[in-house]
């Protein structure tokens, strides 16, 4: 599972953190709870919106690192606290389903059908 490969890596405080994985009868995960995800907050304020873009890059960064790219970043899979611990706001990036090891991306024609990512966001 792409996703279990991508988090077992040495986390970042932006990428979200697996706790627990289930193999049976399908491969799932489960993750700390997150108040929100960024497609749920359009009228973030702009200060908010800064950190949040810090932490998205801060999270990207780790998984380059590592040798992993997101390949389905969009507002849906950037989970927010907005109280987080300490004050100020909190992001990471989340959803690995569409990870992929950075030399192993699909071609172009497969990303335009829409067989990688989401259409909407590329």
């Amino acid at each position: 599972m792409r996703a279990m490969q991508c988090a077992a890596q040495p986390q970042s405080c932006h990428i979200a953190r697996i706790v627990s994985t289930i193999e049976n009868p399908s491969p799932s995960i489960t993750m700390p709870a997150y108040e929100s995800t960024l497609s749920a907050l359009p009228n973030l304020h702009l200060t908010s919106k800064t950190t949040v873009l810090q932490h998205v890059m801060q999270g990207l960064t780790h998984m380059w690192s590592r040798g992993y790219i997101h390949g389905d970043l969009k507002p849906a899979n950037i989970f927010v606290n907005q109280h987080h611990q300490g004050g100020g706001i909190r992001a990471v990036v989340a959803d690995f389903g569409s990870a992929t090891a950075i030399g192993h991306v699909q071609s172009s024609s497969k990303v335009s059908a829409g067989a990688y990512g989401d259409v909407n966001y590329l």
